[in-house]
């Protein structure tokens, strides 16, 4: 399905695939990557793409993201329709930002960051700690080497999930960049809340 849209000064024209009519009325859109794995990237282009669609796809009732789920591998992710307020813009701000220096922003690593702070290990530190948790969380993951399923693609530096994160910052640590928390929690923190995870039925487990 077509977009088009103009949000802050920048529009947005494309074509959104996986846009599916329910028989009971309603458009959902399935993104399927089953029985490959969901990783950082797909969660999140799956939620922008998702906010996308709240403001472009007319009858939309949410988005269905098919994969193994990270820890929980009988489980598949949704995103209802209406959205959090400000989403979208939130990300447009990210891109305009992006123009003029590099965005301390990194779906792999800013997961991880999030991931961390919203854990029940996180919660159980002392308060004023959790940023510093989740700040080591993620620098294991900028750390970590690539997946064992991506050994195929070590050939090429491109296919390393920060990549281009390392390459803007110069090598630079980014979960060390000054504003590395605000734009993970501006960005991601809405896509944990509507988050919604629906578990597969037993005969398709």
């Amino acid at each position: 399905m077509e977009i088009s849209l103009e949000l802050l000064g920048v529009r947005l024209v494309g074509r959104l695939s996986g846009i599916l009519t329910k028989t009971e009325g309603g458009r959902v859109r399935v993104v399927d990557l089953w029985p490959g794995k969901i990783y950082p990237s797909h969660q999140v282009t799956a939620y922008l793409e998702h906010l996308v669609a709240c403001r472009g796809i007319p009858g939309y009732v949410g988005t269905l993201l098919c994969g193994v789920v990270p820890h929980n591998p009988e489980a598949f992710l949704f995103w209802p329709s209406p959205p959090a307020e400000g989403g979208l813009e939130s990300f447009v701000e990210a891109f305009q930002v992006a123009g003029e220096r590099p965005l301390p922003f990194d779906p792999e690593i800013s997961l991880a960051y999030i991931r961390k702070i919203r854990s029940k290990a996180a919660r159980e530190v002392q308060e004023g700690e959790e940023e510093t948790v989740g700040r080591q969380a993620a620098m294991r993951a900028w750390d970590a080497p690539a997946p064992p399923d991506r050994d195929e693609g070590l050939r090429d530096p491109r296919s390393l999930p920060t990549f281009w994160s390392r390459r803007l910052f110069a090598g630079r640590p980014l979960p060390l960049e000054p504003d590395f928390p605000s734009w993970a929690h501006r960005l991601l923190d809405p896509l944990f809340r509507e988050q919604q995870i629906l578990l597969l039925p037993k005969e398709a487990r």
